[in-house]
């Protein structure tokens, strides 16, 4: 069985895509921050790791994530 850590707190968006990998051949691992990610990154490792937020821009044209 493959595992996947799934990593956002967009609630709608991550039920869909949990639902969509659940009950095949994927165990969906869920966190809604990154410290909680890298934690359990730490215990386990994952095949995939799936990023769900808002792409934000700082003041300096940087583009980061935001969980």
């Amino acid at each position: 069985m493959k595992e996947i850590l799934l990593v956002g707190n967009l609630k709608k968006e991550d039920s869909a895509i949990s639902n969509i990998f659940n009950g095949g051949d994927y165990r969906v691992l869920k966190v809604n921050n990154a410290t909680k990610a890298i934690k359990l990154l730490r215990q386990n490792s994952p095949d995939f790791v799936l990023c769900t937020g808002r792409i934000q821009q700082t003041s300096e044209g940087l583009y980061f994530l935001e969980l």
